[in-house]
């Protein structure tokens, strides 16, 4: 499902935020009854969240009123990031993989389970980073899972984040 906010007309494509900022939303309150205005409220305050937003293909979306954000393609990667190392988990168990690096590896590694784009780019962050895109991602329609336990990586950047994420939340 895709969401996009309300400034969204014309055409859509795919850029990059280093082109685009998000609207500063520091000093502003989070935005009422609106899961998409409420998101991109976040990326207005955390350059750091945009910077991570845009390294998941597809995610990020150029338009003429500026940068939009597809939550459900972020959820999508982050579910499928969780599910591809559960079913790479099951591979490697059934398919030991050979010793050494080369050709017989290359073949065991093609013979795995498929992974997505976005699944493999939330895959190549840190713990901290996806923590920060599955808060995210839960403004999505589809939502992700997150636990307690997976906040405690944060750090004091993270906390502060965190603390506005719940203001969002509270909102919605």
């Amino acid at each position: 499902m895709r969401v996009t906010g309300p400034a969204w007309r014309g055409e859509r494509k795919e850029g990059h935020l280093s082109d685009m900022t998000w609207p500063d939303t520091v000093g502003q309150d989070p935005p009422a009854d609106n899961l998409y205005l409420s998101a991109t409220w976040l990326l207005g305050r955390y350059p750091q969240l945009a910077r991570l937003v845009e390294r998941v293909p597809g995610v990020v979306e150029i338009g003429e009123d500026g940068a939009g954000v597809d939550l459900g393609v972020l959820a999508e990667a982050i579910t499928g990031q969780a599910r591809a190392d559960a079913e790479w988990l099951e591979y490697r168990s059934m398919h030991q993989p050979p010793e050494e690096e080369g050709e017989a590896y290359t073949a065991w590694e093609a013979g795995g389970p498929p992974t997505s784009a976005g699944a493999e780019a939330v895959q190549q962050m840190s713990g901290t980073e996806r923590v920060w895109l599955r808060l995210l991602a839960a403004f999505a329609a589809t939502g992700v899972t997150l636990t307690v336990a997976e906040l405690q990586s944060l750090d004091a950047a993270g906390h502060e984040f965190l603390a506005d994420w719940c203001r969002a939340v509270q909102t919605v």
